[in-house]
């Protein structure tokens, strides 16, 4: 919570942030909007910044502003969504990516890719902006997941593939390079430098 510091504002303040933790969802903890970073409450409006994808909850948190106004009146409440970067230690990240999430298994046929779409279109449903990398070159089967199997990407600079679009989600996949009859055979070194240009 930030706010100015004036004897006023720390009243009204402390008067928003109350009222708000009077909304409870399942996604949110017991008072939530005492938490940091959660609400900004300047002298002409408040601001309810949510760290992560949700629209559903942002949906029923506009519709109780409406039903509970504010209590300093004339003072506008607008709630907005801004997923925040989890911590990646040392590691080097993605350049235009805030968060990685890894789906997988020593083990063929248990669901990776099932898993990997259900996920990706559950998270694009919440607000947020998905990617979907398939590096399976033993198997890739998003494509045909996602009805896209008949399209093939193409290299704006001849290094990297533009993914391709559906249903909300950018994909990539060796799916759309080889043919779904054909075994796909690279040796240990060119694994890693294919991912990279996927």
């Amino acid at each position: 919570m930030f706010f100015s510091r004036n004897d006023n504002n720390d009243n009204n303040s402390e008067n928003i942030i109350s009222w708000l933790n009077q909304f409870s969802h399942p996604q949110l903890i017991e008072n939530w909007a005492s938490q940091e970073h959660f609400v900004l409450v300047k002298n002409d409006a408040v601001t309810v910044t949510i760290p992560f994808a949700a629209k559903s909850l942002i949906d029923e948190l506009n519709a109780w502003l409406e039903a509970n106004p504010c209590p300093v009146e004339g003072l506008p409440v607008s709630v907005t969504q801004k997923v925040a970067t989890l911590k990646a230690g040392d590691k080097a990240l993605l350049k235009g990516v805030k968060n990685v999430i890894v789906v997988s298994s020593a083990k063929g046929g248990v669901g990776k890719s099932t898993t990997a779409v259900n996920l990706a279109l559950a998270l694009s449903a919440s607000g947020a902006k998905t990617g979907l990398l398939d590096a399976d070159i033993y198997g890739p089967s998003v494509p045909l997941m996602l009805g896209t199997e008949d399209q093939q990407p193409v290299s704006l600079d001849g290094k990297t593939m533009q993914p391709i679009e559906a249903h909300g989600l950018y994909t990539n996949s060796i799916g759309y390079l080889v043919p779904a009859d054909n075994a796909m055979a690279w040796r240990g070194p060119m694994r890693p430098r294919r991912s990279v240009s996927l």
